[in-house]
């Protein structure tokens, strides 16, 4: 690294806040136009906000219906998507660019906050119907228990 902060390849080692790139990932995909600026900044916060989707369905254990083979599969695929678009975001940041490092970490939190509230609330339904199934079991099993007298006799020598 030299005196004026630039390896010996001119890589830039701080932030720049400039609205120009000259490439960003690689060569073809320059961001030196207003509008390809815009773009990129665009493509940068959908990618954040992707990345968390595929964190969250490589972190997220819900009991379905699908063979369990078939979820790890599927769950091994979200976390290889989310390495790859991790790394990808992670290269993004190396251009020190910092109106990119910006859109990487908003489009990251939105993907955050929204993926949370959609998996609570999916959490949160499952176990209310899971609940109510219960609870409805439960009250099944009483009332036979109150018309059968054996029943009753054998829940109580049972548990």
């Amino acid at each position: 690294m030299n005196m004026n902060g630039t390896d010996d390849m001119g890589m830039k080692m701080y932030f720049e806040y400039g609205s120009k790139v000259e490439y960003v990932l690689w060569k073809e995909w320059s961001a030196e136009t207003p509008a390809t600026y815009a773009a990129t900044i665009l493509a940068f916060i959908f990618m954040g906000f992707i990345n968390q989707l595929f964190f969250l369905l490589a972190n997220t254990h819900i009991h379905t219906k699908i063979p369990q083979p078939i979820v790890a599969v599927l769950r091994g695929l979200a976390f290889a998507a989310n390495m790859c678009v991790g790394y990808f975001l992670m290269l993004v940041l190396m251009t020190y660019n910092f109106w990119l490092f910006v859109a990487l970490v908003g489009g990251s939190t939105i993907g955050y906050i929204i993926f949370s509230i959609g998996l609570g609330e999916l959490v949160l339904k499952k176990n209310r119907i899971s609940h109510d199934r219960y609870h409805h079991q439960a009250t099944v099993q009483y009332d036979r228990m109150v018309e059968s007298p054996k029943l009753v006799e054998h829940y109580v020598n049972t548990y």
